[in-house]
């Protein structure tokens, strides 16, 4: 009954872990919630070991294959099956065949908020795959700086969503996984 009174609020911020269908639908009409395009790609190295990636589409041409990672650190095969397997997607065509590219829609929003242990904000993308299935995607300090030049030239202009408590800094790195 609690978290009914807290979501209720005008301009409540609700966690991802919290979120509920009428909150999504509030932030919806709210413009905080937004479709975006996303790709589940996997692929296997020389050595037989699977690759994955999840890739979203802010703007074109400038975010076009932004590589979404979890918290700072990369997807894991475990986490990239279970969207896939949460999400009802197919691994086969219709021949029989393998897929190993998925594409479809999921709601996403901008984030910005306070670092417990560090100064400055960070910047992040929430995206939800299914409720309950979510990933955090913390833009790095490039990200950011192509973000304000797109907004100054008023090319691209998320509203983004003030995350009122504090939360512990992260090292993110642009490490590519081999």
């Amino acid at each position: 009954m609690e978290q009914t009174i807290k979501t209720e609020l005008k301009n409540e911020f609700v966690k991802l872990s919290d979120l509920t269908k009428q909150d999504v639908d509030k932030g919806i009409k709210k413009g905080e919630f937004i479709k975006i395009p996303i790709v589940l790609k996997r692929s296997y190295n020389k050595k037989g070991i699977e690759q994955v990636s999840i890739t979203a589409t802010l703007v074109k041409p400038q975010f076009e294959q932004l590589r979404l990672t979890n918290g700072g650190s990369y997807i894991s095969s475990a986490f990239f099956h279970n969207v896939l397997t949460m999400t009802k997607q197919s691994y086969k065509d219709a021949k029989g065949y393998d897929i190993n590219e998925w594409k479809f829609n999921v709601l996403a929003r901008f984030v910005k908020g306070q670092y417990i242990n560090r100064d400055g904000e960070y910047y992040s993308l929430e995206v939800i795959f299914k409720q309950g299935e979510y990933i955090t995607h913390f833009f790095d300090y490039d990200q950011v700086k192509l973000l304000d030049s797109l907004k100054e030239q008023k090319i691209f202009m998320p509203k983004w969503v003030d995350r009122p408590d504090m939360i512990q800094a992260i090292e993110i790195t642009n490490d590519l996984e081999f």
